[in-house]
């Protein structure tokens, strides 16, 4: 048996279109802005709550994002 991949690859299950729409913006406005001030601005602002998305899945979909970029 080969198993095969997983058909989710490289899509965030935990950032809903919301969220991910307002992390394109600050990043398309803020290009600098690292992945620790957008989860910070996140959970400021109330787009997040405690304990349901972590600052290591905001760093993964916007490495993601700036991999498809390139390529």
């Amino acid at each position: 048996l080969i198993p095969s991949g997983r058909a989710d690859l490289g899509i965030p299950r935990k950032l809903d279109d919301d969220i991910k729409e307002q992390i394109k913006y600050l990043k398309t406005n803020y290009p600098r802005m690292s992945a620790s001030a957008i989860y910070r601005q996140l959970h400021d602002n109330g787009s997040l709550k405690h304990g349901d998305v972590s600052e290591s899945t905001i760093n993964r979909y916007k490495f993601i994002k700036e991999w498809y970029k390139k390529y």
